[in-house]
């Protein structure tokens, strides 16, 4: 669990280079979108609460997209699919 200033998420440069570049894609649907830019929130320092507030997503639901990112699970960034929707 991160310190009191520390942000939820700490991305590393890379790493916000390829979600700046994910989110100018047109391809993307709205929930992966949604999910980036609660990734970008987070490494901005932004809470669980102040997230799930702007999304209307529950703080738990908020908590578990941002662990699942952290871990590095699989989609962690969106690629083309066959139809070219991720």
């Amino acid at each position: 669990m991160p310190g009191i200033n520390e942000p939820l998420l700490r991305l590393s440069p890379k790493e916000r280079e390829e979600m700046r570049a994910a989110l100018r894609r047109e391809d993307l649907s709205p929930r992966v979108r949604e999910s980036l830019e609660m990734v970008k929130a987070a490494d901005l320092g932004r809470e669980f609460d102040e997230i799930a507030l702007w999304s209307g997503r529950k703080p738990r639901t908020v908590r578990r997209w941002l662990g699942a990112f952290a871990s590095g699970a699989p989609g962690r960034w969106p690629t083309p699919h066959a139809r070219g929707v991720p």
